[in-house]
């Protein structure tokens, strides 16, 4: 009968409940004022209910829920009742009180007490709050034990963030909350909010019936939270996250942002630390230029630029699709805010490129367009060295041409010491821009239209979930069955995230001087082998090895590729300089005078339209001194015989 009333209740529009909250207030009103008045003036008057007291009822209802009203005790939800609600009711009270005390003396009612007012204040407090939490409590046992399908779920770790997890989650109707597990000892066999606190060991007891293991504690050890992760994850539970402390704090996510575990949290590294306060006005009301917008690197320098409020943006790109699809996503975001201008064309194209610049009056461009796949480059050399090399030749001239303020080269650690014909390109595109650099640094008086241009390159190693990186390569392997292609078993490479790597290009274009190379702190290296093992467990499956003939996915090793490293450098011959942010740093390396680097620009132009493409390794050889290609020249050398 309760249950059935109770929720003829809760189905009522919200209007209507609003009124039966009003009626219980103004009916704590009354009982508060009467319950006082009879406390404080049975010795003086033993009839109590006075004249005086019946007005001060009449005066009580109408100030009181007036006050209510206009600031808003009736506008939350009495389901998610917070302390600051409870703080407003407290203060909401405090002003009714004191409001009453004063009139009460205006008009000469002497026998009015502070302590009648007091108690007054107890008594209507304590009851509205009693009130809200007691059907706070209702809401939530009738909402807990409604029949239908739940997914149980655990929270791992009972501190702070399990208990604001739980105050957030336990009015959902799809889940149910069966325990807490905690590693601290101290904490078993306690309740947290009613729910009580197990060991980890509970899990296994429980496994059946759990759909999820929820980890609630943003402060974990990175190593530690890996460890639990894949032992959970290799034994079948589905495993979500809170964000980190630093996305709490900053307000960026909420307690009951949950997401499932990715790579990226896997790498046993910590997030990059962002300083926003170096972009502050840098690029508003510019006029931008990205070119290869539509990559991994392009599209998201596109979205991070377009939150700095530049005047104008404009997407070069030569893939039609990747275009689309860019122009598209920052159309849903600026709307007709920012112009965005999509270009299709390709970054080679000196006419396009220039009437670009010209007509938008480019301030700043960043040239990400590249081919950077090693083994498609190295099998393609002709179109590789053209794209990745006479591109930058044709934004470094047209910059020129049309007076763009700074020029930003994205270049990449494969450019130190190369090995392989991307890296080389890479190499030289970066000779050009500081080539170009140098000689807008020294302000050569005979030739005054350098100084208007500042050109700089940022260098960086890997980033996840870029075009051609491993992990979303593994991943494909892993869902497939497997097994993993791994190059070398001592494979080491840097990681970083796409969206921490272009907010730091962005800061570094600003934070250096035109010829400079800046340099990413990619943290520490990882090994690819331990990363593939640990990708295996976080999608549940078992490392099959020698040791475990039984398991689900092997790792397979096939050799280093064409021109591939075993590890990646940043520097080749330099001393890095620190900058104003701890994770950028800056060097000034040996480079090739502009005079001489024009003439062997136009020759290697000459090759490529002939497409000799034995000579032009020859040329580049001879420009990028620290190419390591001796089976590659030795074989060009046999041909040329």
């Amino acid at each position: 009968m309760v249950k059935y009333f109770i929720n003829k209740v809760f189905s009522l529009n919200s209007n209507y409940r609003r009124l039966i909250l009003i009626f219980a207030d103004a009916l704590i009103l009354i009982f508060s004022i009467l319950i006082s008045s009879r406390l404080q003036l049975k010795e003086i008057y033993p009839n109590f209910l006075y004249d005086d007291t019946y007005l001060l009822l009449l005066v009580s209802l109408f100030i009181g829920i007036c006050l209510y009203l206009f600031t808003g005790q009736y506008s939350g939800l009495t389901r998610y009742l917070s302390r600051f609600s409870l703080y407003l009711i407290c203060l909401r009270n405090s002003c009714l009180v004191i409001l009453l005390s004063l009139m009460s003396w205006a008009f000469g009612v002497q026998y009015y007490k502070i302590s009648f007012w007091l108690l007054t204040w107890f008594l209507i407090t304590g009851m509205t709050i009693f009130l809200r939490i007691f059907v706070k409590d209702i809401i939530y046992y009738f909402s807990k034990n409604i029949k239908h399908k739940k997914d149980k779920v655990v929270i791992y770790g009972a501190g702070d963030a399990g208990a604001q997890l739980f105050d957030a989650l336990k009015f959902n109707r799809n889940s149910e909350i069966l325990f807490f597990v905690d590693d601290n000892a101290t904490l078993w066999n306690r309740t947290l909010s009613g729910v009580p606190i197990k060991s980890p060991k509970a899990l296994f007891k429980n496994k059946s019936i759990i759909k999820h293991i929820l980890f609630a504690i943003p402060s974990l050890d990175k190593d530690k939270l890996i460890e639990k992760i894949c032992q959970f994850r290799s034994q079948g539970y589905s495993v979500l996250k809170v964000p980190s402390l630093d996305e709490l704090i900053i307000g960026k996510q909420n307690i009951d942002s949950l997401r499932p575990i990715e790579a990226e949290d896997l790498l046993n590294r910590s997030p990059v630390s962002l300083m926003p306060k170096l972009l502050k006005g840098k690029l508003c009301s510019s006029n931008v230029c990205v070119t290869g917008a539509g990559g991994s690197i392009g599209s998201e320098l596109c979205r991070q630029i377009v939150k700095m409020k530049p005047n104008i943006i404009i997407l070069l790109e030569h893939n039609e699709n990747s275009l689309y699809n860019i122009h598209s996503e920052l159309l849903g975001i600026v709307g007709d805010k920012i112009l965005i201008h999509p270009i299709l064309g390709c970054a080679t194209d000196e006419k396009l490129v220039f009437n670009t610049f010209n007509l938008y009056s480019v301030d700043f461009v960043f040239h990400a367009a590249a081919y950077k796949h090693v083994p498609l480059v190295e099998d393609n050399p002709i179109s590789g060295i053209r794209n990745n090399v006479i591109s930058t030749k044709v934004i470094c001239e047209s910059a020129l041409k049309s007076n763009v303020k700074n020029v930003s080269l994205i270049s990449t650690d494969k450019a130190v010491r190369p090995t392989n014909i991307m890296g080389a390109s890479k190499r030289l595109a970066e000779l050009i821009v500081q080539a170009f650099g140098e000689k807008s640094r020294n302000k050569y008086k005979k030739d005054s239209s350098f100084k208007n241009t500042k050109f700089s390159i940022v260098r960086f190693g890997n980033v996840l979930n870029s075009s051609g990186s491993v992990v979303p390569l593994f991943k494909k392997q892993i869902l497939s069955g497997g097994p993993i292609t791994l190059t070398h078993p001592e494979m080491v490479r840097y990681f970083m995230t796409i969206p921490e790597a272009v907010v730091l290009v962005i800061q570094a274009t600003f934070l250096s001087d035109s010829g400079d190379i800046c340099l990413l702190d990619m943290g520490e290296p990882i090994k690819i082998f331990d990363l593939a093992k640990r990708m295996i467990n976080l999608y549940g499956f078992s490392l099959k090895d020698k040791d475990n003939p039984e398991g689900d996915i092997a790792i397979k090793q096939i050799g280093l590729r064409p021109g591939e490293k075993l590890y990646e450098e940043l520097l080749i011959d330099a001393e890095a300089e620190s900058t104003e942010h701890p994770l950028i740093y800056k060097a000034r390396e040996k480079f090739i005078p502009f005079e001489e680097l024009s003439k062997k620009l136009l020759e290697i132009e000459l090759l490529l339209s002939k497409n000799k493409k034995e000579q032009l390794f020859l040329c580049l050889k001879e420009l990028v001194k620290d190419w390591n290609t001796e089976k590659k020249l030795n074989l060009i050398n046999s041909k040329l015989r």
